[in-house]
């Protein structure tokens, strides 16, 4: 089987890289996927085709030709002229599209009617098998594809409806949201005396360790939390400043922001 990632940005390059993880790359289709890459800046897509063990192309339509699935990881201004430019080229193929705020029926207006579109949503950490990815796919066929190709990049969800795909900002953005929460710690470490270094690591090491609990065990985090902390531990006297400083209304405030802001993209992008 052979994938094309189209634009290798943030996204794109993260995509390649977890998708290179899996042994073989085995599909639905029972099939080794090989990976083509292609990008505006040439050298770019070449260094991370070095990289990753894939191919690289000049131009879109060198890249597709041929394809079975291509990931669309462009910027939305500049999808339509890419669609417009490979769009001689596509046959049954499945577009996967990254773009955020453009939903299938921009899709579908692009594209002949032959090929088959789906939505995927992940985040940074696929490039290392700990990403989260939600996607939307209107037949089994077409899940059990992407399912396939994207099992090495970590966990995968699939949203029941087309609409649903604009809360997948949750695993998104969220990644920058608590980035910001281990640089905070991070910080607090450095300044009473240890290195930066090991602060970041046993920061970063507390929030990953805060998700394997909530995901091994099931259960909501305010228990877990319940079972961190006492009412007159140490653990105490920080979390009476975050819940002052209203920090679960506020991470709860700004999830619903991007969640509403994507909404109103695809909206916009009917």
């Amino acid at each position: 089987m052979k994938v094309c990632i189209l634009g290798v940005g943030k996204m794109g390059s993260a995509l390649a890289m977890g998708i290179a993880r899996g042994p073989s790359g085995a599909t639905a289709r029972g099939k080794g996927a090989s990976l083509m890459l292609c990008d505006h800046s040439h050298a770019k897509a070449a260094a991370l085709a070095r990289k990753t063990g894939a191919g690289v192309a000049k131009t879109a339509k060198e890249a597709v030709e041929g394809a079975d699935a291509i990931i669309i990881a462009v910027k939305p201004d500049a999808t339509a002229a890419l669609l417009e430019e490979i769009r001689k080229e596509l046959g049954e193929t499945l577009i996967i599209s990254v773009v955020a705020g453009l939903p299938l029926s921009y899709f579908k207006k692009r594209v002949p009617r032959s090929c088959r579109v789906a939505l995927i949503m992940p985040n940074l950490a696929v490039q290392i098998g700990k990403g989260a990815t939600m996607y939307f796919a209107e037949s089994h066929m077409d899940a059990n594809e992407i399912e396939a190709l994207l099992a090495p990049t970590g966990l995968l969800m699939r949203a029941k409806k087309e609409s649903d795909m604009d809360t997948a900002f949750l695993h998104s953005s969220g990644v920058a949201f608590f980035l910001a929460a281990i640089e905070g710690m991070a910080k607090a470490g450095e300044r009473h005396g240890l290195a930066y270094s090991q602060a970041l690591a046993l920061s970063a090491k507390a929030a990953e360790g805060a998700g394997a609990l909530v995901l091994e065990k099931g259960i909501r985090p305010l228990e877990i939390e319940g079972m961190v902390s006492t009412q007159k531990g140490i653990t105490m006297h920080g979390l009476r400043i975050l819940r002052e400083a209203k920090v679960r209304e506020n991470f709860h405030r700004a999830a619903h922001a991007v969640i509403r802001e994507a909404k109103r993209r695809r909206r916009k992008n009917r």
